[in-house]
């Protein structure tokens, strides 16, 4: 045999391999990776407090747009052209859980002579807001889609929503409550302050 049949006959041969595999049912989900435990990698040790949780309902309207080149600052009228090109908005409603608190690891317990101990806490935290956001009625722009105004507006929610929970007092309302759930649980005659 000359060289160039040695090589089609090889070429054909593993073509009817694989064809004579794949006609046996062969399949491909052998070669999928199997699913292995999760990895712990970190263990802290927190004394977190949450103390306080605000609920909110809210249903508003996000609005994403691409900010023009800096040569349309120079073209009269072309910044507002390519913001109304690239608009896109949509209707959210949001159900959200803010909660704030206090981290009892860096509480601190003062010795007086002749006074009661003073349980020191430190001042409450708001952490990042849960938020859940349906995004309803997208209007796309006409130059732009913004694929992940979803996202976007669930950022803007949080930052809403922390922002109106700080207004309406949730970091007086951890404390206070943070103070309550201590006394529970120290001697009776310890003090317990936030400073």
């Amino acid at each position: 045999m000359t060289r160039p049949v040695k090589i089609w006959v090889g070429a054909l041969s593993a073509v009817g391999a694989v064809a004579f595999l794949m006609g046996r049912g062969s399949s491909l989900e052998a070669l999928r990776p199997v699913p292995s435990a999760p990895i712990l990698q970190k263990v802290q040790a927190l004394g977190d407090l949450h103390s306080a949780r605000f609920t909110y309902q809210n249903v508003f309207e996000h609005a994403t747009a691409r900010q023009p080149a800096e040569w349309a600052s120079y073209v009269p009228g072309a910044a507002s052209l390519v913001r109304a090109a690239t608009r896109n908005t949509a209707l959210v409603e949001v159900s959200a859980e803010v909660e704030a608190g206090v981290d009892l690891s860096k509480a601190t317990l003062e010795h007086r002579t002749g006074q009661p101990d003073h349980l020191i806490l430190p001042r409450a935290h708001v952490y990042r807001p849960q938020v859940d956001a349906r995004v309803h009625d997208v209007r796309r722009g006409l130059l732009w889609r913004d694929e992940n105004i979803g996202l976007d507006a669930e950022r803007d929610a949080q930052i809403r929503l922390r922002q109106a929970a700080i207004r309406q007092g949730i970091e007086r309302e951890a404390e206070q409550n943070a103070v309550k759930q201590v006394l529970l649980i120290v001697p009776s005659g310890v003090v317990v302050t936030v400073k």
